[in-house]
């Protein structure tokens, strides 16, 4: 039975959104040239993870045998390139510019998949899906996770859509994961989250979030009912 009608007498709308969290872009830039300081204002948040590796190429000269860390970031440049930790080693959170813990997470057979599998991912999208919420319905039929991923993909981009709950609100099970993946043709692996992992621990509603991290799992963005943001974080990030 298609899960469109499977679905139909939902539990009303989606209700109101657990709040947006603010955007930031990949922040302290003047990192490639001073360590990878975290930056001012709202770009500021995520420091300068990844940009150590910079300023070991200006500090510490291409294989120099004392590389300077960026003083807001995690890594430190070796020879002019940064080395993230993966799996991350913490420590984690769940705002923006945090590390993402690991959350525990099951495929369509049952199997354990961490959350951490995604920090080797330049970028990684991660979206949510409520058997009894009309707008998370609506994203899966209208392709947009599936036209995102083929778009970015051959830049690194790894997405997950992640079901969460039951017609009934009970957590999701491997019969509903496979029924979302064959019902609306995904092509992002499908996940379900048994133990309503991604809302006690990264905070991701759990009926349209969206969450987006790059290398190392560090979090770059977190939002409900906001597909146009997380598709526009994608492009800032990847595009050429």
């Amino acid at each position: 039975m298609c899960l469109a009608v499977a679905l139909a007498a939902t539990l009303g709308g989606c209700g109101g959104s657990d709040g947006s969290e603010t955007s930031t872009g990949t922040g302290g830039q003047a990192g490639d040239t001073q360590g990878g300081g975290a930056g001012s204002g709202s770009t500021g948040a995520t420091g300068g993870l990844g940009q150590g590796g910079s300023a070991g190429a200006t500090q510490g000269g291409s294989g120099g045998s004392e590389p300077v860390g960026g003083s807001g970031g995690s890594d430190l440049g070796s020879g002019g390139s940064s080395t993230l930790s993966c799996p991350p080693s913490g420590p984690f959170g769940s705002s923006v510019g945090e590390l993402a813990p690991a959350v525990t997470l099951y495929d369509c057979d049952g199997n354990a998949v961490s959350l951490h599998d995604l920090c080797s991912a330049p970028v990684s999208v991660v979206y949510t899906f409520a058997a009894w919420c009309p707008v998370c319905r609506s994203h899966m039929e209208s392709g947009r996770p599936n036209q995102l991923l083929a778009e970015y993909q051959p830049a690194g981009l790894q997405e997950w859509v992640v079901v969460t709950q039951k017609n009934d609100g009970s957590n999701a099970d491997a019969q509903l994961c496979e029924l979302t993946r064959d019902t609306y043709s995904l092509t992002p692996k499908v996940l379900f989250d048994p133990d309503d992992s991604l809302r006690k621990m990264v905070g991701v509603q759990v009926n349209s979030g969206g969450l987006v991290m790059t290398e190392g799992g560090r979090i770059e963005l977190k939002v409900g009912y906001d597909f146009d943001a997380v598709e526009a974080k994608v492009e800032s990030l990847l595009a050429p």
